[in-house]
């Protein structure tokens, strides 16, 4: 669909699972950032084409910058209400359509991604994350700043990335490690309640 999309100067794909703008490199003459919205999110991406297109590591292959909100993200089992399942994906084709690896990028080029908070929970995000594709797993991005509507990642490369609250990435705490407190707390609490019960039965 993509390289269907790059061949016919598409601008947006929309497949109801993903939204996908599409820039192209002749459209962006001049060293300017724009602002990137989706429809039915106020996340925002704030990147500078002209930049993009012109680091060394693409220049004269990378003719098509593709940006992708993902609804629902495919590659993450939603486990925990600490991660945001919005990703934001950010890849740059040739002219035929075929992906142009972007692995680092200067720091005036950097985009930005401006994650809104969520606020019917009142969770706010406080880490930056990317999907390591090689390893199957989220690492820590650097993150730029958290306000109260939005967390702020700036990215260094091209890959998929999302926002948390706490740091998913960790592994999960054994019920082992609360040992011996919960459980004394909770016999305590049921051996009150017990004595109340037979109290009252006398």
């Amino acid at each position: 669909m993509i390289k269907e999309g790059v061949k016919k100067g598409k601008r947006e794909i929309d497949t109801g699972m993903t939204q996908t703008q599409l820039f192209f490199r002749d459209e962006y003459p001049k060293d300017e950032v724009i602002s990137v919205a989706f429809k039915n999110f106020k996340h925002l991406v704030k990147i500078n084409p002209y930049k993009i297109f012109n680091l060394l590591e693409v220049t004269y292959r990378a003719r098509v910058l593709e940006i992708t909100l993902y609804n629902s993200y495919p590659l993450i089992s939603p486990t925990t209400n600490t991660l945001v399942y919005n990703f934001i994906a950010f890849r740059l084709y040739d002219k035929d359509g075929d992906t142009v690896p972007l692995n680092s990028i200067e720091e005036a080029a950097k985009p930005e991604i401006h994650f809104e908070n969520n606020t019917d929970t009142f969770i706010k995000y406080e880490n930056c994350y990317f999907f390591k594709d090689n390893e199957k797993r989220l690492v820590k991005e650097e993150k730029v700043a958290t306000s109260g509507e939005y967390c702020v990642c700036k990215i260094k490369h091209f890959s998929d990335f999302s926002v948390g609250s706490g740091d998913p990435t960790e592994p999960k705490k054994k019920d082992d490690d609360d040992f011996p407190w919960k459980w004394v707390i909770i016999g305590a609490c049921g051996g009150a309640l017990l004595g109340v019960i037979v109290v009252i039965l006398l």
